[in-house]
């Protein structure tokens, strides 16, 4: 199936003009290539509509999907490893940038890290970036099917006192676990509660 001919693809965007027109709010999603962000996209979605890869930096745009009659997920392109020359990097950095700055419909911003990776100078940009604009801001840690229960728990220790998130969820989207609760939380607190 042709990614544009999906029900729940909205369009692909490179810059400013290019995003879709519609009338729910935006829900941002980005992380380290390989954190798992394609396949957190696919489990919100319930369908394998973003492309999952071995290969890092496989999204090159923006890509607009409308989550049932609630919220659309954005899908930003993989920072960090993502294979490309120093200036398509520097042109994926302005892409999202402008996107953060200017899309009046955005809500939120999720930031997508594997569990077993620390945080780092890159996601703390972010982070404050996202605070200057006054978005809300979470993490989601993925993969924590691949550590027990105490290591897990040590992990999303050293996350809160390596940054200033308060939102932090950890899943499965192998597994499923925590899902829903990641779900309904981002549903009921930031779409509902900025309507």
């Amino acid at each position: 199936m042709a990614l544009s001919s999906h029900p729940f693809f909205l369009g692909s965007a490179a810059r400013w003009g290019q995003y879709p027109d519609h009338s729910f709010g935006e829900i941002a999603i980005a992380g380290r290539s390989n954190a798992g962000k394609s396949s957190l996209v696919n489990a919100l979605l319930i369908s394998k509509v973003a492309k999952v890869s071995a290969s890092p930096g496989k999204t090159r745009l923006i890509n607009f999907y409308r989550l049932k009659d609630q919220y659309v997920i954005v899908d930003l392109p993989g920072y960090g490893f993502a294979k490309g020359s120093s200036k398509e990097i520097a042109g994926w950095k302005k892409m999202i940038e402008e996107y953060l700055s200017k899309r009046e419909s955005l809500v939120a911003f999720v930031l997508v890290m594997d569990v077993r990776r620390k945080w780092t100078d890159q996601e703390d940009q972010l982070f404050q970036f996202c605070k200057h604009l006054d978005l809300k801001f979470g993490v989601v840690q993925t993969k924590i099917d691949k550590l027990g229960k105490v290591e897990r728990a040590k992990q999303l220790r050293a996350l809160r006192q390596e940054s200033s998130v308060e939102n932090i969820w950890q899943v499965s989207t192998k597994s499923g676990e925590n899902m829903l609760a990641f779900k309904k939380e981002v549903y009921q607190n930031w779409i509902k509660g900025s309507q």
